[in-house]
């Protein structure tokens, strides 16, 4: 996997997606909780899907499953602010892919996750292979832009 070799600014990110800040995100503290983050990070990955392959949040059960979160936590979400979920695939194994996600409020980063997803068969309970199609679908869009 890659992203172990560049530090997190190195990236260029070509999928964003705005948040909404919700009353209940917000904690005693007036920011917001850090578990509710995670759930913006998941929603980063679900827009991400659809920017590479509407159909893949279409199908019945999404063909990969998270395995690993990773977050390091930089400045405290207010809820006045406006944030965005920065997201990019920054490399594969055989049955694995790993992505890079960031919380954004102008150019202030607020935190930063990595996620490791795994390919897998929700019949048979099993891990499975990326589809070479899809890899080729990140790559594209990951290098082209």
């Amino acid at each position: 996997m890659s992203a172990e070799k560049k530090t997190f600014n190195e990236f260029i990110f070509h999928h964003r997606v705005p948040i909404q800040i919700r009353f209940d995100d917000i904690d005693r503290m007036g920011h917001v909780n850090n578990t509710v983050l995670m759930s913006y990070f998941d929603y980063g990955k679900v827009c991400y899907f659809q920017f590479l392959n509407p159909e893949l949040i279409y199908e019945e059960r999404a063909p990969f499953i998270i395995v690993h979160y990773e977050t390091d936590f930089y400045q405290p979400v207010f809820a006045q602010e406006e944030i965005f979920v920065q997201t990019k695939i920054t490399g594969f194994g055989e049955k694995s892919v790993e992505f890079i996600q960031r919380i954004v409020c102008g150019e202030k980063i607020k935190c930063v996750c990595r996620t490791i997803m795994a390919g897998f068969n929700h019949q048979t309970q099993t891990s499975e292979r990326i589809p070479e199609a899809f890899k080729d679908l990140a790559r594209k869009i990951e290098i082209s832009r």
